[in-house]
């Protein structure tokens, strides 16, 4: 019978034994946002409900603060947007994510946002810039979100009401 010594000395020798280069080798995912693995063996249901934990999460911080943030897709389409964002746009989440720009705001004022938008997909740089709409005077940020290999998919916006101010 084995000892706990034993056991342990084989352990290290297969350790050893497996290949150092990362074939073969998958990182276990990781709970929540704590980064902790969450073990070899993690189920559909675990993943799901820690992705399902995620977004309620990201839905929180999009949700504290007192401006839009918005998620275009590099064409335009409306991906993700916080509560104050749809507010501002008279829309749900079902009447505004997956549209179009032009189908959200006034034309002119589309043309103009969606010029800037593009501006950022091709130079893969932010923008800032002030417009107006419905009487406000907004300050804009839009930032590229770039992919694993460096493409911008996405352009992340931050529109804070600078009327008062």
């Amino acid at each position: 019978m084995a000892t706990n010594d034993d056991k342990k000395k084989n352990a290290r020798k297969r350790k050893a034994s497996r290949p150092a280069s990362g074939i073969g080798k998958q990182k276990a995912p990781s709970d929540s946002f704590s980064g902790k693995s969450a073990g070899p063996k993690v189920t559909v249901r675990e993943n799901a409900k820690a992705l399902r934990e995620r977004e309620d999460a990201l839905t929180g911080i999009l949700n504290a603060t007192q401006e839009s943030v918005l998620l275009f897709s590099a064409d335009g389409i409306l991906r993700m947007a916080n509560r104050i964002a749809l507010k501002r746009l008279g829309k749900s989440t079902e009447e505004a994510i997956g549209k179009h720009a032009n189908d959200l705001i006034p034309p002119e004022l589309a043309k103009a946002r969606l010029a800037r938008l593009n501006d950022v997909v091709q130079a893969g740089t932010p923008v800032e810039f002030e417009d107006k709409r419905a009487g406000l005077l907004f300050r804009h940020m839009f930032s590229p979100v770039f992919d694993s290999r460096g493409n911008v998919t996405d352009v992340a916006v931050f529109s804070q009401d600078i009327t008062r101010k």
